[in-house]
């Protein structure tokens, strides 16, 4: 099973229940937060093959997850900070916050 295989079938354990579930809008989400993973570590100044990049990618599994979730969570506020609605209010952590431990690769010259 790959990483976003597994992703989403955690996630749709978590969010199935919800009214408004939406498993085409879950995998997207997942492969978005993977592809940002793969943007902030820089694979490409690297010589890693497709299997050590995922295997890599597992070791930051917790902060994909977190931010597959902050993305499916947000839809429909993208882009906001806060939200206000029937007496409910929402503030969101920044994505930049989940991906604080993710370090770059760096090529030296």
């Amino acid at each position: 099973m790959s990483l976003a295989d597994e992703l989403i079938t955690e996630l749709t354990t978590e969010f199935h229940n919800d009214d408004d579930f939406d498993a085409d809008i879950l995998t997207v989400k997942v492969n978005q937060a993977i592809r940002k993973v793969k943007m902030r570590r820089n694979y490409f100044v690297t010589s890693m093959t497709e299997e050590e990049i995922e295997a890599d990618l597992y070791s930051y599994y917790a902060v994909i997850f977190q931010l597959a979730e902050f993305y499916y969570n947000q839809r429909g506020g993208e882009y906001e900070t806060q939200h206000s609605e029937d007496g409910v209010n929402r503030s969101w952590i920044s994505e930049e916050d989940l991906l604080q431990s993710v370090y770059a690769y760096v090529k030296v010259l």
